[in-house]
Protein backbone atom coordinates (compact mmCIF):
# COMPACT_ATOMS: atom_id res chain seq x y z
CA UNK A 1 0.00 0.00 0.00
CA UNK A 2 1.33 3.42 -0.97
CA UNK A 3 1.36 6.11 1.73
CA UNK A 4 1.08 9.69 0.42
CA UNK A 5 4.18 11.82 0.87
CA UNK A 6 2.45 14.29 3.20
CA UNK A 7 1.56 11.51 5.67
CA UNK A 8 4.98 9.89 5.78
CA UNK A 9 7.19 11.07 8.62
CA UNK A 10 10.44 12.53 7.30
CA UNK A 11 9.76 11.22 3.82
CA UNK A 12 12.85 12.84 2.40
CA UNK A 13 11.44 16.36 2.36
CA UNK A 14 14.13 18.99 2.71
CA UNK A 15 11.90 21.47 4.53
CA UNK A 16 8.22 21.99 5.22
CA UNK A 17 6.36 23.96 2.55
CA UNK A 18 6.02 26.96 4.85
CA UNK A 19 9.78 27.32 5.19
CA UNK A 20 10.28 27.05 1.44
CA UNK A 21 7.54 29.60 0.81
CA UNK A 22 9.03 32.03 3.33
CA UNK A 23 12.37 31.73 1.55
CA UNK A 24 10.75 32.35 -1.84
CA UNK A 25 8.72 35.29 -0.57
CA UNK A 26 11.60 37.06 1.16
CA UNK A 27 14.07 36.45 -1.67
CA UNK A 28 11.62 37.71 -4.31
CA UNK A 29 10.69 40.73 -2.20
CA UNK A 30 14.28 41.78 -1.55
CA UNK A 31 15.40 41.08 -5.12
CA UNK A 32 12.46 42.98 -6.64
CA UNK A 33 13.06 45.98 -4.38
CA UNK A 34 16.74 46.06 -5.27
CA UNK A 35 16.03 45.63 -8.98
CA UNK A 36 13.51 48.47 -8.96
CA UNK A 37 15.96 50.69 -7.11
CA UNK A 38 18.82 49.87 -9.45
CA UNK A 39 16.66 50.35 -12.54
CA UNK A 40 16.30 54.04 -11.77
CA UNK A 41 19.20 54.45 -9.34
CA UNK A 42 20.50 57.87 -8.56
CA UNK A 43 19.67 59.22 -12.02
CA UNK A 44 15.99 59.47 -11.07
CA UNK A 45 15.79 59.44 -7.26
CA UNK A 46 12.00 59.77 -6.97
CA UNK A 47 11.12 56.50 -8.77
CA UNK A 48 14.26 54.88 -7.37
CA UNK A 49 12.91 55.35 -3.85
CA UNK A 50 9.15 55.37 -4.48
CA UNK A 51 8.95 51.99 -6.21
CA UNK A 52 10.75 49.93 -3.52
CA UNK A 53 8.88 51.87 -0.83
CA UNK A 54 5.51 51.12 -2.45
CA UNK A 55 6.53 47.46 -2.71
CA UNK A 56 7.34 47.40 1.01
CA UNK A 57 4.14 49.25 1.91
CA UNK A 58 2.07 46.82 -0.16
CA UNK A 59 3.86 43.92 1.53
CA UNK A 60 2.81 45.33 4.91
CA UNK A 61 -0.77 45.75 3.70
CA UNK A 62 -0.74 42.20 2.33
CA UNK A 63 0.48 40.92 5.69
CA UNK A 64 -2.37 42.80 7.37
CA UNK A 65 -4.79 41.23 4.89
CA UNK A 66 -3.34 37.84 5.80
CA UNK A 67 -4.64 38.42 9.34
CA UNK A 68 -8.08 39.43 8.10
CA UNK A 69 -10.68 36.97 9.39
CA UNK A 70 -12.26 35.84 6.08
CA UNK A 71 -8.81 35.17 4.64
CA UNK A 72 -7.82 33.25 7.75
CA UNK A 73 -10.55 30.66 7.15
CA UNK A 74 -9.16 28.84 4.11
CA UNK A 75 -6.16 26.58 4.25
CA UNK A 76 -2.79 28.37 4.36
CA UNK A 77 -1.94 26.57 1.14
CA UNK A 78 -4.91 28.07 -0.69
CA UNK A 79 -3.96 31.58 0.46
CA UNK A 80 -0.34 30.88 -0.52
CA UNK A 81 -1.26 29.68 -4.00
CA UNK A 82 -3.46 32.66 -4.79
CA UNK A 83 -1.06 35.12 -3.15
CA UNK A 84 1.82 33.81 -5.24
CA UNK A 85 -0.26 34.00 -8.41
CA UNK A 86 -1.18 37.61 -7.57
CA UNK A 87 2.50 38.38 -6.98
CA UNK A 88 3.39 36.80 -10.34
CA UNK A 89 0.76 38.95 -12.03
CA UNK A 90 2.27 42.03 -10.41
CA UNK A 91 5.78 41.13 -11.54
CA UNK A 92 4.49 40.54 -15.07
CA UNK A 93 2.79 43.94 -14.94
CA UNK A 94 6.15 45.53 -14.06
CA UNK A 95 7.89 43.58 -16.80
CA UNK A 96 5.37 44.58 -19.46
CA UNK A 97 5.30 48.22 -18.35
CA UNK A 98 9.08 48.42 -18.57
CA UNK A 99 9.14 46.63 -21.89
CA UNK A 100 6.62 49.13 -23.25
CA UNK A 101 8.84 51.96 -21.96
CA UNK A 102 5.99 53.54 -20.04
CA UNK A 103 6.36 56.11 -17.28
CA UNK A 104 7.54 54.85 -13.89
CA UNK A 105 4.12 55.57 -12.39
CA UNK A 106 2.75 52.71 -14.49
CA UNK A 107 4.95 50.37 -12.46
CA UNK A 108 3.17 51.23 -9.19
CA UNK A 109 0.16 48.88 -9.68
CA UNK A 110 2.54 46.02 -10.39
CA UNK A 111 4.54 46.81 -7.25
CA UNK A 112 1.33 46.96 -5.22
CA UNK A 113 0.08 43.63 -6.55
CA UNK A 114 3.45 41.98 -5.98
CA UNK A 115 3.82 43.31 -2.46
CA UNK A 116 0.25 42.49 -1.43
CA UNK A 117 0.45 38.93 -2.74
CA UNK A 118 3.80 38.25 -1.10
CA UNK A 119 2.67 39.83 2.17
CA UNK A 120 -0.44 37.67 2.38
CA UNK A 121 1.61 34.53 1.76
CA UNK A 122 4.23 35.51 4.33
CA UNK A 123 1.71 36.39 7.05
CA UNK A 124 -0.45 33.33 6.51
CA UNK A 125 2.49 30.95 6.77
CA UNK A 126 4.02 32.88 9.64
CA UNK A 127 0.75 32.59 11.55
CA UNK A 128 0.45 28.86 10.85
CA UNK A 129 4.03 27.98 11.84
CA UNK A 130 4.42 26.41 15.27
CA UNK A 131 6.16 28.74 17.75
CA UNK A 132 9.81 28.08 18.49
CA UNK A 133 10.34 25.95 15.39
CA UNK A 134 12.97 28.07 13.68
CA UNK A 135 16.30 26.31 14.15
CA UNK A 136 19.56 28.03 13.34
CA UNK A 137 20.08 25.94 10.19
CA UNK A 138 16.67 27.05 8.93
CA UNK A 139 17.59 30.70 9.34
CA UNK A 140 20.95 30.10 7.71
CA UNK A 141 19.27 28.36 4.77
CA UNK A 142 16.81 31.25 4.47
CA UNK A 143 19.67 33.76 4.39
CA UNK A 144 21.54 31.62 1.86
CA UNK A 145 18.53 31.37 -0.46
CA UNK A 146 17.85 35.11 -0.23
CA UNK A 147 21.51 35.85 -0.93
CA UNK A 148 21.56 33.49 -3.91
CA UNK A 149 18.44 35.10 -5.38
CA UNK A 150 19.90 38.58 -4.89
CA UNK A 151 23.18 37.52 -6.47
CA UNK A 152 21.48 35.83 -9.43
CA UNK A 153 19.20 38.76 -10.20
CA UNK A 154 22.00 41.30 -9.88
CA UNK A 155 24.30 39.23 -12.05
CA UNK A 156 21.61 38.91 -14.72
CA UNK A 157 20.93 42.62 -14.60
CA UNK A 158 24.59 43.55 -15.01
CA UNK A 159 25.79 40.91 -17.46
CA UNK A 160 23.02 40.21 -19.95
CA UNK A 161 21.75 42.52 -22.66
CA UNK A 162 18.28 43.51 -21.50
CA UNK A 163 19.33 42.12 -18.15
CA UNK A 164 16.60 43.76 -16.11
CA UNK A 165 13.96 41.86 -18.07
CA UNK A 166 15.77 38.55 -17.53
CA UNK A 167 16.27 39.26 -13.83
CA UNK A 168 12.59 40.11 -13.40
CA UNK A 169 11.63 36.98 -15.36
CA UNK A 170 13.73 34.96 -12.91
CA UNK A 171 11.64 36.38 -10.07
CA UNK A 172 8.43 35.51 -11.95
CA UNK A 173 9.74 31.97 -12.35
CA UNK A 174 10.51 31.74 -8.63
CA UNK A 175 7.01 32.88 -7.69
CA UNK A 176 5.37 30.51 -10.15
CA UNK A 177 7.58 27.69 -8.85
CA UNK A 178 6.27 28.46 -5.36
CA UNK A 179 2.68 28.31 -6.61
CA UNK A 180 3.39 24.99 -8.32
CA UNK A 181 4.98 23.65 -5.15
CA UNK A 182 1.91 24.65 -3.15
CA UNK A 183 -0.39 22.94 -5.63
CA UNK A 184 1.66 19.74 -5.50
CA UNK A 185 1.49 19.71 -1.69
CA UNK A 186 -2.29 20.36 -1.85
CA UNK A 187 -2.84 17.44 -4.21
CA UNK A 188 -0.63 15.20 -2.12
CA UNK A 189 -2.62 16.02 1.02
CA UNK A 190 -5.91 15.41 -0.78
CA UNK A 191 -4.94 11.86 -1.72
Amino acid sequence: MMIPLAKQPDAGAIAPPGAVLRAIVLSVLLSAALLLFRQYGWAQPLPGVALPFSLALAFTCGAALGRYRPLAQPSPLVVARYGLLIAAAGLLWILLALHGQLEWTMLLPGAWLTGAGLGAVYQRHRASAPPGRHPVWGRAALALICGAALAATQWLQWQAAGGFNFALALLVDMVLFGALLVRIVERDRES
